[in-house]
């Protein structure tokens, strides 16, 4: 079983090349794809906070109420709509064209660097 640590930077490790082939695929126009890889990138990164603070992680539910612990701790209400972007888009790709999709990413992008700040694995 591999330790704390390493499941953290595992997790900062998937969530930053999900984000690079959710950049991949809307160049190809893939909209669902894309969306997915954005919500993924963001539980993931979401993940490696949980694991760095001994959170539970491993439903939605333990995710949205990690978010919300966050955002009461720092005061940084935009964690909160940056993980909503995440979770709806991938809800409800089928009614987004792609500069709705376009416009998320990068939402999306800076929500998990300050979660992977946060969990200690991201100096930007």
């Amino acid at each position: 079983m591999q330790n704390k640590k390493t499941q953290i930077q595992n997790h900062a490790n998937t969530a930053l090349r999900l984000l690079d082939e959710a950049d991949h695929e809307i160049t190809r126009s893939n909209l669902g794809l894309t969306s997915e890889k954005l919500w993924a990138a963001a539980a993931a990164a979401v993940k490696a906070v949980c694991l760095q603070r001994g959170w539970p992680h491993n439903e939605y539910d333990d995710l949205r109420n990690a978010i919300h612990q966050l955002e009461k701790e720092s005061g940084n209400k935009s964690l909160y709509a940056g993980f909503t972007i995440a979770y709806t888009g991938q809800l409800f790709v089928g009614s987004m064209d792609e500069d709705d999709v376009d416009t998320d990413r990068p939402i999306v992008r800076e929500l998990v660097n300050k979660l992977l700040t946060v969990a200690g694995v991201n100096d930007s």
